[in-house]
């Protein structure tokens, strides 16, 4: 991110917040009190939906021999994030799915993991832990979805913020999860601060208000020290989604040993293999008022889905009640090659 020396100088970190960290850089300084407040509500956030933490609302969810009610703090937040997966899930026809969480966990990709920048980490299967380092088949992927064992997102139901299930079931909503607890760091600071200039920042996740925009590097999939455009950024949201930092192998039984990554197709629980990255620019207006309440949910979620889904496809669901498109995106095909939507603020290198 590049923006003028003195335009951002005020710096609030929170470096374990949600598995990436997050960085507030504002115009204005955030006190002690909104500090903590922030900090409550990021705490509050993962014991409710953090996967990697069995105290949480979803580990107890992953553990309910029998199903049951769930009631999430924050409903109208919870309710929210649960109404836009219901819209990813039926735009990707089940690719964006949260209860992806049961084969990132087979796979490995659990507080177990940890990843590193340096080297691939190799995962074995823990035969004593049978929910996870199992390998799932396309065939038994199908066979659950054929004889009903197996939980999808339209079969659970939520109103208000509770969940109900049947089973236990591991949900993840990596998706857009982290996007949505950005926009509510963001409306605290617009309620607190409200002639604030900021960039909240989560691991390349940007809710942005600017009075003029912000130039942010496009990251190379391929080598993270490069960058391969410069998007300029006003007010809104700005995610990017890539496997780049957070991949492994897995040392299957029979000995095999394959390259995994956290970007699953739901329906079949395989990694996506035709994209290398995605970005999407979900705008607002630079006074906070926009027909997006939670604008970097949209667009972390959208970055995910244009990994499984057609992005013709995600323009003809996302619209506004005008006829708007809500998004502009960009993406890297497994051969390098870039498409964009026509008004997607970046230029993109050329060889």
């Amino acid at each position: 991110m590049s923006t003028s020396p003195n335009r951002f100088s005020h710096i609030t970190a929170f470096p374990n917040a949600l598995g990436t960290g997050m960085i507030i850089s504002s115009s204005q300084p955030i006190d002690d009190g909104l500090h903590g407040t922030m900090a409550t509500a990021i705490e509050s956030f993962e014991a409710a939906f953090s996967r990697f933490r069995d105290d949480s609302l979803v580990g107890r969810i992953a553990h309910a021999r029998h199903g049951g009610d769930f009631v999430f703090p924050d409903p109208q937040t919870a309710e929210s994030l649960f109404t836009l997966y219901d819209q990813l899930f039926a735009a990707s026809g089940g690719a964006i799915d949260p209860t992806v969480g049961e084969e990132l966990t087979r796979l490995g990709y659990d507080a177990r993991l940890v990843f590193r920048m340096d080297r691939e980490p190799e995962y074995q299967p823990d035969h004593d832990h049978p929910a996870a380092g199992t390998a799932v088949s396309t065939a038994n992927r199908n066979a659950d979805h054929a004889e009903g064992d197996r939980s999808t997102w339209d079969s659970i139901t939520h109103t208000n913020g509770t969940i109900s299930t049947t089973r236990p079931v591991r949900l993840d909503f990596g998706a857009a999860g982290k996007g949505m607890m950005v926009d509510l760091l963001g409306r605290m600071i617009e309620r607190e601060l409200p002639d604030a200039e900021y960039v909240v920042d989560a691991g390349g996740d940007l809710r942005v208000r600017a009075d003029s925009p912000i130039r942010v590097a496009l990251e190379d999939p391929d080598d993270p020290s490069r960058a391969v455009g410069v998007a300029e950024i006003g007010s809104g949201a700005f995610c990017a989604s890539a496997p780049s930092r957070r991949h492994w192998r897995v040392r299957f039984a029979e000995g095999a040993v394959n390259e995994v990554h956290h970007l699953l197709d739901a329906r079949d629980g395989r990694p996506a293999s035709e994209v290398k990255a995605t970005w999407v620019h979900v705008p607002t207006k630079s006074t906070g008022s926009s027909d997006e309440q939670h604008p970097t949910a949209l667009a972390d979620g959208l970055a995910t889905a244009l990994f499984v889904t057609d992005p013709a496809i995600l323009a003809d669901r996302f619209t506004n009640a005008a006829g708007t498109l809500r998004f502009q995106c960009a993406l890297m095909q497994a051969d390098r090659t870039v498409a964009a939507s026509s008004n997607f603020p970046a230029d993109f290198f050329t060889a």
